[in-house]
């Protein structure tokens, strides 16, 4: 039985031949002082439902920034961002905030655990606006899916960073998402457990067809992507898949 079908209810999945992603010219610009910061300029690619996408590049490469956006966590100065048909750029907030709760899930650098909350509690807020699901028996579902069962009580200082992160990962995977978006999630990691969390996530692409797309500078992370976009100066590298 596959991870998918444990759960009752499908994770994510290919969207037929449309992407789910569909960015044109989109910069990005802040204001830092009398100054304007170009983070994105003239960004331009498509991303293909169940694709598994590494955004590469240094500190102050845009690839956060990226992430944001795709993440509808903000809106770009410029240009258009259609996910799944939906124009992200001009989209009421109510509709941004529906899709970040139902369709796209959210993995960080730093987990993010209440500490005075256990594995479990952790996962089952995510479902909090939810009402009438099974939140409790869904926790407990994924945090076995994510090989937790067993440390559901645990609270996060009993836990290790590669545990924390796998706990972090079944919370973004509460509500179902067809987008998993993960921002250096290997960066406090040491290598075994860095490894363990791209197994999962390498995993969850293959088996239940979430897209996941991955912020990183590490280029062994990049690396267990089978599609790399490199970003330098807010802009696409020409050596990149687009």
């Amino acid at each position: 039985m596959t991870a998918t079908e444990d759960l009752g209810h499908p994770l994510g999945g290919q969207q037929g031949p449309e992407p789910i992603y569909s960015l044109s010219g989109v910069d990005k610009e802040y204001a830092r002082g009398s100054v304007t910061v170009t983070a994105i300029a003239a960004v331009s690619l498509e991303i293909g439902a169940g694709e598994m996408v590494s955004l590469e590049g240094p500190s102050g490469s845009g690839k956060s920034t990226l992430l944001l956006l795709l993440g509808a966590l903000d809106r770009p100065t410029r240009g258009s961002i259609l996910y799944n048909g939906v124009e992200l750029a001009s989209a009421s907030e109510r509709e941004l905030t529906q899709i970040r709760r139902n369709e796209i899930g959210f993995v960080f650098q730093q987990f993010n655990l209440i500490p005075t909350l256990s594995a479990a509690e952790n996962v089952e807020i995510a479902a909090q606006a939810r009402p009438g699901t099974e939140a409790s028996t869904r926790a407990r579902e994924l945090l076995e899916m994510v090989g937790l069962g067993s440390r559901s009580d645990h609270l996060p200082s009993r836990l290790s960073g590669g545990e924390q992160q796998r706990v972090a990962i079944a919370r973004a995977l509460m509500n179902g998402p067809k987008v998993i978006i993960a921002d250096e999630p290997t960066g406090n990691l040491d290598s075994a457990s860095a490894a363990t969390v791209m197994d999962l996530l390498s995993k969850l692409n293959s088996e239940s067809g979430v897209t996941v797309i991955i912020a990183t500078h590490d280029r062994d992370v990049a690396g267990r992507c089978p599609r790399r976009i490199r970003l330098r100066d807010g802009k696409i590298q020409p050596d990149a898949d687009e």
